[in-house]
């Protein structure tokens, strides 16, 4: 997330997203009327604001701040993986084993993010109800990588199919999941 200043107005930006207005309800917390999130900058003992917040879809998320060079390191290679559409080392045969997992109704939540485990957890019932109509996972093909370096799929099962999108962190685990339902 990019977060600047033009004048007296305050802009957050996602990665692949379009530059979001923020309007501040404190001294360090502010809030986006396009989109439902709100930011609050956390300080440090010494006043500095080392990171911010991001409340949005009952999750918080932290993000150290970082300085321009720091931030190339990050964005770099997810914008040359943009360019050339390819996709994150480990992307299918993470989401092929989530998918199989899911068959059975039984996610590794080690293999996922602390936040997005959560989320899995609380969205399980839901997610297997519009899943296990479809059957087993027949095929899995690499459809692109998004603006917001998502990598892209399009899952075939024996009753259906959809598209799924999955982003991987550092880490190698699952930060977060999408599907479209059929």
């Amino acid at each position: 997330m990019t977060v600047s200043r033009q004048g007296q107005h305050f802009f957050i930006q996602m990665q692949g997203q379009p530059q979001v207005e923020i309007f501040s309800q404190g001294p360090r917390d502010f809030f986006a009327n396009d989109v439902d999130a709100q930011i609050s900058f956390e300080p440090d003992a010494q006043g500095k604001t080392p990171g911010l917040v991001l409340h949005q879809n009952g999750r918080d998320i932290r993000a150290p701040r970082m300085d321009e060079a720091e931030a190339h390191k990050v964005l770099d290679p997810i914008n040359a993986r943009i360019k050339n559409n390819l996709p994150m080392p480990g992307s299918e045969r993470a989401l092929r084993r989530c998918l199989q997992e899911l068959a059975k109704g039984n996610p590794d939540y080690d293999r996922l993010s602390p936040g997005f485990a959560e989320l899995v957890r609380e969205k399980l019932p839901n997610t297997l109800q519009t899943l296990r109509p479809l059957g087993q996972l027949v095929s899995l093909k690499f459809t692109g990588v998004d603006t917001r370096g998502w990598d892209n799929y399009k899952a075939k099962f024996e009753h259906g199919s959809n598209e799924w999108g999955i982003l991987l962190g550092p880490d190698g685990k699952i930060d977060g999941e999408w599907f479209t339902i059929p």
